[in-house]
This record gives C-alpha cells, sequence and structure tokens, in this order.
C-alpha cells in the first residue's frame, strides 16, 4: 500500500526494490520508439507525527506557534467598581475568541473549595 494522507512510511530498502519494480514497469508501458515523461525524484522525508494529529495536539501548536511567531497574550483589565471591566473583558474574550476569567468568579470557587 502506497503513503497517502492518512498513511505514513519513512522509506528504507525496502523503497528501493519498489522504485526498481516501478522502472520496470515503466519500460513495459513505454516502448523504447516512444517518448518517456522525466523522472521526478521522491523526496526523503521522515514523519513526524506517527500518532496522528490527536497524539501529537501539543506538539504540533507549538510547532504552528514557534513558526509564525506567535506568542501567548495575557490581557488584564482593571478599574473602580463599575466602569465596565467584566463587560469589555466579555466582549474581548468573545470577539477574540479566548477565555474569559473574572477573579470574583475565581475567588468564589476558591472559598467553595
Amino acid at each position: 500500500m502506497k503513503p497517502g494522507i492518512f498513511t505514513s512510511k519513512i522509506r528504507g530498502e525496502d523503497d528501493e526494490e519498489e522504485e526498481e519494480e516501478e522502472e520496470e514497469e515503466d519500460e513495459d508501458e513505454y516502448g523504447s520508439d516512444e517518448e518517456r515523461p522525466p523522472k521526478v525524484p521522491k523526496p526523503k522525508l521522515e514523519w513526524q507525527y506517527l500518532a496522528g494529529i490527536p497524539g501529537n495536539i501539543q506538539k504540533i501548536n507549538e510547532e504552528f506557534n514557534s513558526r509564525r511567531g506567535l506568542d501567548p497574550i495575557k490581557v488584564f483589565i482593571s478599574g473602580p467598581p463599575g466602569s465596565g471591566k467584566s463587560h469589555f473583558g466579555a466582549q474581548l474574550a468573545k470577539h477574540y475568541n479566548i477565555p474569559h476569567i473574572q477573579i470574583g468568579e475565581v475567588s468564589e470557587s476558591a472559598k467553595n473549595l
């Protein structure tokens, strides 16, 4: 079975035998009178994440962020009571799809422990 989207294979000695078999098949397909298409060398790549996306999601996330220069950001909103901190914090969290943590809820849950 050839590697596809959901399968992987690390190239080794067996691949050389398969390439030779493919060359023999090409010779049968193209006679000596016909012109063959140019051979494109296959890249020798090692499959990084053998366990798939679910098994390596943390590594994939770290690689994605580091290659794009993405760093985590933390926002702290302060102000006097009734100034709209919770309102604007909720709006920012909704807009950027990030967690919204309210100190009042955190302190209440800590008291109940």
